[in-house]
């Protein structure tokens, strides 16, 4: 019987809570990138060497553990998003299973409706963006260390409270509550919140009165010779004051160090906001990843109702918090969770991700709150209370599901954002880098040129428009928007590359050559500004400078399959073969099918005698790009060498439809009929080679043997 128990009550809602996390976010896996997660990620190079550890955790001081969960993923398994999406996961079913054990335990001692509530939180599609947004980990790792120190601090209330209490389980349920409590702030700043849940919860369900401080505030007594023992969360909030203290000496600030909004609008707008999380909640229609939320100057009937609704909600609360305490807990839960979001001015006023902790307390309100009304004998009741619950998780989970769908690319992505979000400059911007990143260069400018018109002060916008003018050859505008976004921001160190592209483009080297070092000297791990310093050294013809830097943008960037390139074909400028192998070897590690990379170690291998090598990379070449005119010469080149005359002329025929006025290919046409003994297609073909290119001395001279 307990067998039975222990299986009913375990391990089949454990499984259920796993399995309805991994079918929710089962198309999740191989979500790329996004956003955020190119500086929090991608372009943070610390994260690449776990030996740094003190740079890796204070890069990003007050959310340091989950810098250090990336090093780790980076450690693994480098950029393959794939490894990332599975901690993102691990750490939510955890969450999802905590607050199952924490509805359980410590609240409502009810299986079905602490399950519900697990289920309603692991399904909810508003935890999306936190769960499959990768460098949203923060939010979710923080979430496992809050509930776990949770768990741990009301262990060690209930042991204090023992007839004869133990000493060693005194001592360590209330150190993991600390430690965990330092892993939640150490992973988002968000965690600060627990003690004041903790003094909600023993307020809420303490069963002495002497330990009810909220208890005491809304009752208004306090037995004789009874004392609140406030020393319990002493620690909690010394650690709380240490992270501000800590955050203001690294940022100067408690809030976003580069944005500032008036505190007044700040309130008046997260009361609107934050009835809009309410209603995203209860019908998470519209989901978005970058909401169009205005701003509320002064009060308005908008803010009013919205007022008078979060008023109505907290009389709730407190009306309920004697009758029925587990509501008025769960309520107050949403709204302690939002608070730093809320109160501290931040450059969103509204994003999904924050309502990852909060969505704890509503999914134990909705859960409640369903049973509640349901709950009856009569046999609708009882079937009301299993389809109406099971019907919730369903649309959850497909909607969740579906909400991954959108993440799939970034293309669809900010696609659905700019069609929620049309007059908001971010989601055209991001939506145009999307176009650029495959080559739809047109689509792209059109959406830069909106984010610009909606936003003339948006800094990447004109960024990557002028980057766009540039690619279109017109310089003067690409300059324009160049230098407008360095008098937004005189230390930007992507403008300053961005110009050096400009002068390297037009022909001004040393112009260029300032502009980089400008941008390293702001950002010294700035690998795109070495790489262009590298490929500007080399056009200057300063092959030392130019080989330290394309070292340097392989230092930092290894894994870019162009660094080696560039450095493999410095070394090849040189005579220096044997270096230049070993980098277009790295180079096709990164991109096996490479063209230019192939036909490359193609010309090594030729140059080595080595033909039966270099036939196959040339052949490599052209079945990845079939029209790559350089590999189809140098494979009939080869064919020449080894008396295979036939094959040569039918590769180099085959390379003339790519490339039907290059005279070089008619050269080569009239060499091999030439060894082949086939004098008048020879001669045919030097002639050819002849009207195409006058000057070509190779054909004049092989005429006048034949001839």
């Amino acid at each position: 019987m307990k067998d039975k128990s222990k299986w009913l009550y375990v391990f089949l809602p454990h499984s259920l809570i796993i399995l309805t996390a991994i079918l929710c976010y089962s198309n999740s896996f191989n979500v790329p990138f996004h956003y955020d997660d190119r500086k929090v990620i991608l372009s943070d190079y610390k994260l690449r060497d776990l030996h740094n550890l003190y740079d890796i955790v204070f890069s990003n001081p007050t959310r340091g553990l989950s810098s250090l969960s990336f090093a780790l993923n980076y450690y693994i398994n480098r950029f393959n998003p794939f490894g990332y999406h599975l901690v993102n996961l691990f750490f939510h079913i955890i969450n999802g299973i905590l607050v199952y054990l924490i509805s359980y335990n410590l609240i409502f001692k009810t299986h079905k409706v602490s399950f519900l509530a697990s289920l309603f939180f692991v399904a909810h599609p508003i935890n999306v963006e936190s769960v499959t947004y990768i460098s949203s980990r923060s939010g979710v790792m923080s979430t496992t260390f809050f509930l776990l120190s949770m768990i741990f601090f009301i262990k060690f209330l209930k042991y204090s409270r023992s007839v004869v209490p133990s000493r060693g389980k005194l001592f360590f349920s209330y150190l993991a509550s600390i430690i965990f409590f330092l892993l939640s702030i150490g992973s988002k700043e968000t965690g600060a919140t627990l003690p004041f849940i903790l003094i909600l919860y023993e307020s809420c369900f303490s069963t002495t009165r002497r330990n009810r401080p909220l208890g005491l505030l809304l009752t208004g007594s306090l037995p004789a010779g009874r004392q609140v023992k406030t020393r319990f969360y002493f620690p909690f909030f010394v650690i709380i004051g240490a992270l501000m203290v800590l955050r203001r000496y690294f940022y100067g600030t408690l809030g976003n160090p580069t944005f500032n909004r008036n505190y007044y609008v700040n309130i008046l707008t997260q009361i609107n906001v934050s009835t809009e999380y309410i209603r995203l909640l209860f019908f998470p229609i519209n989901l978005n990843i970058d909401h169009d939320f205005p701003l509320t100057t002064g009060i308005n009937f908008k803010t009013l109702l919205s007022l008078v609704t979060i008023l109505l909600i907290f009389y709730l609360a407190f009306k309920f918090f004697k009758t029925f305490k587990e509501i008025s807990f769960s309520i107050l839960w949403f709204f302690i969770a939002l608070s730093p979001t809320s109160i501290i001015p931040l450059e969103d006023v509204l994003s999904e991700r924050w309502l990852y902790l909060p969505s704890v307390g509503f999914s134990i309100f909705l859960s409640l709150f369903i049973y509640k009304i349901l709950m009856g004998t009569s046999r609708l009741s009882k079937i009301l209370i299993v389809i109406t619950p099971a019907l919730i998780v369903l649309c959850f989970s497909l909607a969740t599901y579906y909400r991954n769908h959108v993440w799939q690319d970034g293309l669809t992505l900010w696609s659905d954002a700019v069609k929620k979000s049309p007059e908001k400059a971010r989601p055209h911007n991001n939506l145009g880098a999307e176009y650029l990143d495959i080559d739809k260069t047109e689509n792209g400018f059109v959406e830069f040129k909106k984010a610009v018109m909606l936003e003339p002060g948006y800094i990447d916008a004109n960024l990557n428009l002028g980057a766009v003018y540039g690619k279109k050859w017109n310089f003067d505008k690409a300059f324009f928007y160049t230098k407008r976004a360095l008098a937004l921001d005189p230390k930007n160190h992507i403008a300053f590359n961005n110009l050096g592209n400009i002068y390297e483009a037009t022909g001004k080297g040393n112009l260029a050559v300032e502009a980089y070092k400008k941008a390293i000297k702001i950002m010294p791990d700035y690998g795109s500004a070495h790489f262009n310093l590298g490929i500007t050294f080399r056009d200057l013809k300063m092959p030392a400078e130019a080989e330290r830097e394309f070292k340097k943008a392989i230092e930092l960037d290894p894994e870019i399959a162009g660094n080696h390139i560039e450095l493999g074909l410095l070394y090849i400028e040189a005579g220096r073969t044997q270096p230049a192998f070993n980098e277009f070897k790295k180079a096709l590690e990164l991109d096996s099918k490479n063209a230019g990379v192939l036909n490359n170690l193609g010309i090594i291998y030729g140059m080595n005698k080595n033909y039966e090598d270099a036939e196959q990379m040339f052949k490599k070449a052209l079945k990845a790009v079939p029209s790559h005119i350089n590999a189809g010469i140098n494979l009939a080149q080869i064919y020449i060498q080894i008396s295979e005359y036939d094959n040569a002329i039918v590769v180099l025929k085959n390379t003339l439809k790519f490339a039907p006025d290059f005279y070089e290919i008619y050269n080569m046409l009239g060499k091999a009929y030439q060894l082949k003994g086939a004098k008048d297609e020879a001669i045919k073909n030097f002639k050819t080679s002849l009207r195409l290119n006058p000057e070509d001395k190779k054909a004049e001279l092989a005429l006048k043997e034949l001839e």
